[in-house]
């Protein structure tokens, strides 16, 4: 199975030719995000009940996977807010946790959804930046957080 053996690679925008793994053998990636900071990286890793992340050393290389945080469910998607915290969805629950740990709550109950991408708005066209939008059977969710998601970049 595809899932089974995925790895996550590093691409440079600007020159795509310019790519590093930065992890392999990973069971069932299912999203990833960075931190507002750029020195964190996220990862849902589905079926197995977990979200890994990884650090940026002081020379500005990404270090090993490490367990986060264990689940009592699989998450499906995952993102962070401007202040870092991390955001992810759980059985229809959305859930929420500070960067350091240190405190974890409910965002919303889904009613049944089943969110694979999860994301802040970004003021543009109606979507604002202290809400969170989720895609499930094709209806467009929408959860108020009151903290703003981090700036969106683009690339020209």
């Amino acid at each position: 199975d595809f899932a089974d053996n995925g790895s996550l690679t590093r691409i440079n925008a600007y020159n795509p030719a310019d790519m590093e793994i930065l992890a392999q053998n990973m069971y069932r990636p299912n999203g990833v995000v960075v931190s507002p900071d750029g020195n964190f990286l996220y990862i849902a890793a589905n079926w197995i009940d977990q979200i890994w992340r990884m650090e940026k050393d002081v020379n500005g290389d990404w270090g090993g996977l490490m367990i986060w945080k264990e689940l009592p469910g699989v998450p499906q998607s995952v993102t962070t807010d401007a202040c870092g915290t991390v955001y992810w969805e759980n059985w229809a629950q959305v859930r929420r946790m500070s960067a350091d740990r240190s405190e974890e709550g409910g965002v919303a109950d889904a009613g049944g959804g089943y969110f694979p991408n999860l994301r802040f708005g970004n003021d543009v066209g109606g979507f604002k930046r202290d809400h969170l939008y989720g895609l499930s059977g094709g209806q467009l969710w929408e959860f108020h957080v009151g903290i703003p998601g981090k700036k969106h970049i683009s690339i020209q």
